[in-house]
């Protein structure tokens, strides 16, 4: 399976004006990698992650996903689509506050029809693997920043999706939090799960680096656009 994008362009109104955030983009993603979309507040990496991920549309280009072409397709395909493909860890968990953990989690399993003593051994079993199970039954506003990013990855993965996309979560992380963090990014990836990460700090030299600057892709080195 890949992801392919030609030639993708994408507007943003502010005050009334139009102007273009990503701009002649072209990349594919091939299976078992981990990805990082590498750049500042302006320079499109969080806009192409949402435009991957099918969060968010864009005005001009193809994109394919598994070798079929998503134009055309309506707001239903395409949330039919995000499900099987694509778990999205936010830069904001986006936890319930009036949910525990466990009931957060629940959630993505009710949709596919779970059942209820299966949904609870397998969000143990994912709250031991990432050393979070003593936050079983706590509210988001009990736990630390971190601990409610791992329960966002935690929930991006429940519905066995090929690709796991990450906006921005690294990069408020501290340092001993980011290296475990990325461990765990790692072991998923060596499960066979492809990772794509948007970040403004994240250079490992482990990960496949894609810069990104003005909304289009670049070499890096001297700023020269890569089309």
């Amino acid at each position: 399976m890949m992801l392919k994008l030609e030639n993708i362009y994408k507007n943003s109104k502010k005050f009334q004006t139009s102007f273009l955030i990503l701009k002649k983009v072209s990349i594919s993603f091939s299976n078992g990698k981990i990805y990082v979309l590498h750049g500042d507040d302006i320079s499109g990496a969080s806009d192409l992650l949402n435009v991957i991920g099918l969060m968010d549309s864009f005005m001009a280009g193809t994109y394919y996903i598994d070798n079929q072409k998503i134009n055309n397709l309506n707001d239903k395909q395409k949330s039919l689509i995000r499900h099987k493909y694509f778990g999205y860890v936010y830069s904001n968990p986006y936890l319930d506050k009036n949910l525990t953990i466990y009931e957060n989690l629940q959630l993505p399993l009710l949709i596919n029809k779970t059942k209820v003593l299966e949904n609870k051994e397998v969000i143990l079993n994912y709250l031991k693997a990432y050393n979070g199970e003593y936050l079983l039954d706590k509210y988001p506003d009990m736990l630390t920043n971190y601990e409610k990013q791992k329960v966002s990855l935690i929930r991006a993965l429940l519905n066995n999706p090929e690709y796991i996309l990450i906006e921005n979560v690294l990069d408020e992380m501290e340092p001993n939090n980011q290296a475990e963090y990325l461990t765990y990014l790692k072991n998923i990836n060596a499960s066979g799960k492809t990772i794509i990460i948007s970040s403004n700090v994240l250079e490992n030299p482990d990960l496949e680096i894609i810069n990104m600057k003005n909304g289009q892709i670049s070499d890096g080195d001297n700023d020269d656009y890569i089309y």
